[in-house]
């Protein structure tokens, strides 16, 4: 059996199935896993394995839990780096960009490739990466070909595998968090939306920008909490044996820093002119290492703002270094007050965001509880 069928009926998967297909046919269809390289299916289909017991396991949380209830996960046939949250019919859905898998796993195959960028993994100086590679990521949507790209050594083409697995998972909990506090609601009463696409196709104003910094940042808390945690339990579980002299912090950090310059670029690249939907990379890790102070607890290493600042150092550097920064671009370091500051009033200015949301989450959360069979 499909993972995604394990939550439905069969009758109730095909009528989701036909729901998802009719929204996300306007930015190229559900993708067919049948139709793509066998390498490329498997890789999708853990994905997703991955994706449902996620929500199995939070199908009917109880309190103070959000529950995710009946949510319907799939990948569209899209090249863009792009995800989309959406309600149809009283349903949840979200839709991960096939663009999206292929330039995250791009990027971080690139990323491994040098011999610069964790040395202790693997044999290092057997690395090199093709400039060639890294000026289309300037001018072409992402494609199949990321599959060339991996590493030389073994080890390192593993670990920018789970380095990259681990950015795909924050990115459904981000996507998850837009669905269970609300944001799909709040979208449908300020701006009369039922879809939340990361990277809009159309101009928006500054005021609805904001807004949407904010849930970003909600978001980004949400799914860094949950995100965090797990990684954590794969590492010391395991599961993942190429980082275990590694701090586990600090990988956590590489791969949220690179998957965050990753989004920015391709924002940026795509949508040169128009307001900024999400916060700076910076402001984002910030919100992180804030958010780690506070709710993350003793889920974290006593040094842990310190790993983290050290994770974002080492992907900045590959950044620069790799001729990455050709959109506007702060490091951690650079301008750290002006970082803080962003990052601030955009906190300061969501408090009355966060009443809503918290009303809305639990009209959300009582309508969901109350429909468990």
């Amino acid at each position: 059996m499909k993972a995604e069928r394990s939550i439905f009926s069969d009758s109730e998967y095909h009528e989701f199935e036909n729901s998802f297909n009719t929204v996300v046919m306007q930015y190229g269809g559900r993708l067919n896993r049948e139709n793509i390289h066998v390498f490329t299916k498997s890789g999708l289909n853990e994905l997703l394995d991955y994706y449902y017991w996620l929500i199995r396991s939070a199908q009917y949380a109880p309190e103070p839990y959000n529950p995710t209830g009946k949510l319907y996960v799939d990948f569209v046939d899209s090249p863009r780096c792009n995800a989309i949250a959406f309600e149809k019919d009283n349903r949840e859905f979200i839709g991960i960009f096939l663009g999206a898998v292929a330039r995250i796993y791009h990027i971080f195959y690139l990323f491994m490739s040098s011999p610069k960028v964790l040395i202790e993994i693997g044999e290092a100086f057997e690395e090199s990466v093709d400039k060639k590679r890294i000026i289309e990521l300037h001018t072409k949507d992402p494609d199949g070909s990321w599959q060339a790209l991996r590493p030389k050594n073994e080890s390192r083409f593993r670990v920018a595998q789970h380095l990259a697995w681990n950015a795909m998972a924050f990115l459904f909990g981000h996507e998850i968090a837009h669905i269970c506090r609300a944001h799909l609601k709040y979208l449908e009463t300020e701006i009369d939306s039922t879809e939340y696409l990361e990277y809009p196709f159309t101009a928006i104003s500054p005021q609805v920008a904001t807004q949407l910094q904010q849930l970003e940042l909600d978001a980004d808390t949400a799914a860094g909490e949950v995100n965090m945690i797990l990684w954590r339990q794969h590492i010391q579980g395991g599961t993942f044996p190429l980082l275990s002299e590694i701090s586990p912090i600090k990988t956590w950090g590489i791969s949220l820093a690179l998957l965050f310059r990753i989004l920015d670029f391709e924002e940026k690249r795509v949508r040169p002119h128009y307001h900024q939907t999400h916060p700076i990379p910076a402001v984002r890790f910030m919100q992180i290492v804030y958010e780690g102070t506070s709710e993350f607890g003793e889920n974290l290493e006593a040094n842990h703002a310190q790993s983290l600042g050290e994770a974002f150092r080492i992907v900045d550097a590959w950044w620069k270094e790799s001729g990455l920064a050709t959109y506007s671009f702060r490091s951690f370091d650079e301008d750290i007050e002006k970082t803080i500051d962003e990052l601030d009033s955009l906190r300061s200015g969501s408090k009355e965001l966060h009443s809503s949301l918290r009303n809305l989450t639990e009209v959300r959360n009582k309508k969901i509880r109350k429909n468990k069979v």
